[in-house]
């Protein structure tokens, strides 16, 4: 059984753009595409399964590596649509066009549907398991980020373009049931408008702190950026990049020492917001070990 989101249910909260730690492990890889074999950008041992550690956790990828494309996009559809069935397996179901959805990834394109469905198809398709350094606030999740992503036979009735319902996994909306929500959705219009990845990872990964003073070497481990993911090349050209933008990073209210160690410094954003998971959902959970 599920019931339509109506105006009805605006007392309900909308789930956040995310939770602590689905920003602080790498679950999102800090660049936008992974390269071939002939011209990789990230090592790889296993050509099906990866691991991505931070000093917050374990993350194990299977099938897809996602990247912050993928990111944008599942950060984009909880900020901009609201759902349209709330499914009693506790899944959330959102429908937009996929032009309006490119239009909020500040696309060039906003046609370029192949494009987009491919990236679904990687949200679907992908198995992540999730393991929290010490155990704490969960044990482990295991999900794929969507159930399913389909055309819906309802069109917009201005351009004639039909509905593309995409349906959040129940495993991965138990992220919300259990671990601190994280709402920065004020923020995602400008997250995106960087055009970079590595430096949208880090801004993620600092807006999910209350308050953040910490080495930058440690803050690029965190979110990936290491020679144990990356060529040392990647690595050294990336940390420049990151230095090119710190204008763009102090808008975030992020700052980088000039002098080394590079202390990255960071105090709560005044449009961000954490939760509970009480504050969220209501419904009972069933135990620390979460997903199959």
């Amino acid at each position: 059984m599920s019931y339509k989101y109506t105006k009805k249910h605006d007392s309900i909260k909308r789930p956040p753009t995310g939770t602590a730690h689905q920003v602080r492990v790498p679950l999102f890889l800090p660049v936008n595409q992974v390269r071939s074999s002939t011209g990789k950008n990230v090592k790889t041992e296993n050509k099906d399964e990866w691991k991505y550690e931070s000093q917050h956790g374990l993350v194990t990828v299977r099938h897809h590596r996602l990247t912050q494309a993928h990111r944008n996009i599942v950060e984009v559809i909880l900020t901009h649509y609201k759902p349209a069935f709330i499914h009693s397996d506790g899944s959330w179901e959102f429908h937009f066009t996929l032009y309006d959805l490119q239009k909020n990834l500040k696309k060039t394109s906003k046609t370029n549907n192949h494009w987009v469905r491919t990236k679904l198809d990687e949200l679907q398709g992908v198995q992540l398991v999730v393991e929290p350094t010490g155990g704490k606030p969960f044990k482990r999740i295991t999900c794929s980020v969507l159930n399913d992503h389909s055309v819906t036979s309802s069109s917009t009735g201005r351009t004639g373009e039909h509905m593309h319902a995409v349906t959040f996994n129940r495993h991965y909306m138990r992220f919300f049931d259990v671990d601190t929500h994280l709402h920065t959705e004020k923020l995602t219009d400008d997250i995106i408008a960087l055009h970079n990845a590595t430096v949208q990872a880090l801004v993620r990964y600092c807006l999910s702190h209350n308050a953040l003073n910490m080495k930058l070497n440690q803050v690029l481990n965190n979110i990936g950026i290491s020679e144990k993911f990356l060529p040392a090349s990647t690595v050294t050209k990336t940390r420049k990049k990151v230095f090119e933008m710190k204008p763009q990073l102090e808008h975030f209210g992020i700052h980088i020492d000039d002098e080394k160690p590079h202390v990255v410094s960071y105090k709560k954003h005044s449009d961000v917001w954490f939760a509970t998971p009480s504050d969220f959902n209501s419904r009972s959970i069933d135990g620390p070990d979460t997903g199959n």
